[in-house]
């Protein structure tokens, strides 16, 4: 540090008594108070490379959930293609209302199930 150099420079100079005067005093606070400054920001640096590493996993939970949802939403494509290829044929049964409507059957003969 600068201040440390100036402090040894004015101790060490040759023919000249030594004092501490206000120069001397001022510069021995100003580093200290580099010294404060220092531990502060490392401290700063520590909280925000701990919030950089939070942000990274939530990132990859993130992008887990969103690589989920669109091998589901392909699923479901597949699967509407495959009702509108019936529907198409002429089979019956294959309504988008009457699938749906026994998809909520199904979900509500589920929950009975589970809460008895």
């Amino acid at each position: 540090m600068i201040v440390q150099t100036r402090l040894d420079t004015r101790r060490n100079r040759p023919n000249v008594e030594l004092c501490k005067d206000g120069g001397e005093y001022q510069l021995a606070s100003e580093g200290k108070e580099i010294v404060g400054s220092i531990q502060a920001l490392n401290e700063k640096l520590a909280i925000a490379n701990k919030a950089q590493e939070e942000l990274y996993r939530t990132l990859a939970r993130v992008e887990e959930d969103l690589s989920i949802k669109n091998y589901s939403l392909q699923i479901d494509r597949h699967c509407l293609s495959l009702r509108t290829e019936k529907k198409v044929k002429g089979e019956e049964g294959t309504d988008p209302d009457e699938v749906k409507q026994e998809a909520e059957e199904g979900k509500e003969e589920n929950r009975n199930q589970s809460a008895t």
